[in-house]
């Protein structure tokens, strides 16, 4: 299967393919499978294929598949589990120290998946972890981290993580040995301001990592996540997050609709959790509400949030327009004679500039290319 850049944004043919043959059941998985065997045809699998190879090996031997390309996919499952169990052992040291500190954490993507709603560890794989903290708890975050020997993985540029409106971030990444932990003061990209953030730690679940208990975003709220953050240009794409979505429903019989559709909203994220949703009902059409969809489809998604929609088929989560987004969002609520000076504030701590002649020279160059992919 070839990796292209223009199907990196969306479920390619064959990639639909494999997830029936990876998530569903009886001859509905076996007749995707065998599509999907002929569509690949010994070719290697792309970055997000790869991601879903346990799920279609554990799938296809359940039900009587024997195939080289299954064998060849025991090796990965292997190193994939040992990774794994190396990842939540950096974890649950990280999460010993926080918590001697007083510090709340949730555990966010591939560390709470896992761990909560994957039969074994190694059927998502991961690659770093993931953790939110909120913004007023930063520097003792960042001193505890620090002392514990992680080092920021670039350069932290602008005011601390804790004022979101001076910042433009929602996350850092630090590493240490090798390990990367992203430490997020808001699971979304475009969604910094810590209010509506709140409810996601009133609605957090008890995590056991084996002898370390953490907190958890609640299933609604991690879908919700899940393709906030997974629909978008990626090199794994959106088939992981479709994956993750259809774990937490096995896991979760009486799931709650009503908080999700409450949390799409509230947050503004109706495209990207709408897209994901559509490729879910294709797989589990008994389990997803067509009246969400169309409560979700209701109220019209704003011009930002349609502009951040263009921006993520295209460059992902750090292109103009999610960042053009992020101001949006985080100054709708000021005054006009105040709006402008934060935003320009904002911008310069995202773009790195050292004053704000160069801010207001990148946001016009950085806007007429945006227009220019318009045109």
């Amino acid at each position: 299967m070839i990796d292209r850049p223009q199907d990196r944004f969306w479920v390619t043919p064959e990639q639909k393919l494999m997830l029936t043959a990876a998530l569903c059941d009886g001859d509905t998985a076996l007749a995707a499978w065998h599509a999907w065997r002929r569509a690949v045809d010994g070719r290697a699998l792309d970055a997000a294929s790869l991601r879903l190879a346990g799920l279609l090996r554990e799938n296809m031997l359940r039900l009587g598949v024997e195939d080289p390309i299954l064998s060849g996919m025991k090796d990965d499952f292997r190193l994939s589990w040992y990774h794994n169990q190396q990842l939540l052992h950096r974890l649950r040291a990280v999460l010993t120290k926080l918590h001697a500190a007083g510090i709340a954490v949730i555990l966010l993507k591939g560390c709470h998946l896992a761990v909560s709603y994957y039969d074994n560890i190694a059927l998502r794989p991961m690659a770093d972890l993931d953790i939110l903290v909120r913004y007023r708890d930063w520097p003792q975050v960042m001193a505890v981290l620090t002392g514990d020997g992680w080092e920021p993985v670039m350069p932290i540029q602008g005011p601390p993580l804790r004022d979101p409106l001076a910042s433009g971030c929602n996350a850092v990444a630090l590493s240490k040995d090798g390990v990367e932990l992203d430490v997020h003061g808001s699971p979304f990209h475009e969604c910094l301001d810590p209010e509506p953030l709140e409810p996601l730690w009133a609605a957090a679940v008890p995590v056991d990592l084996g002898g370390v208990t953490a907190l958890g975003l609640g299933a609604a709220d991690l879908m919700v996540h899940g393709f906030a953050h997974g629909v978008r240009m990626n090199v794994v794409g959106p088939i992981r997050c479709v994956a993750d979505a259809v774990m937490i429903l096995r896991r979760e019989p009486e799931f709650d609709w009503d908080r999700l559709a409450l949390t799409t909203l509230r947050l503004g994220l109706r495209a990207p959790v709408l897209a994901g949703l559509a490729v879910l009902a294709e797989l589990m059409p008994d389990r997803v509400p067509p009246q969400i969809q169309a409560r979700l489809c209701a109220t019209p998604p704003s011009l930002v949030e349609r502009i951040e929609w263009y921006a993520r088929s295209r460059d992902g989560l750090q292109g103009p327009g999610v960042r053009f987004g992020i101001v949006a969002r985080l100054t709708s609520g000021l005054p006009l004679h105040r709006r402008l000076p934060a935003s320009l504030t904002l911008l310069r701590s995202i773009f790195g500039a050292r004053n704000l002649a160069d801010t207001a020279w990148i946001g016009l160059r950085k806007t007429l290319k945006m227009l220019r992919h318009l045109v």
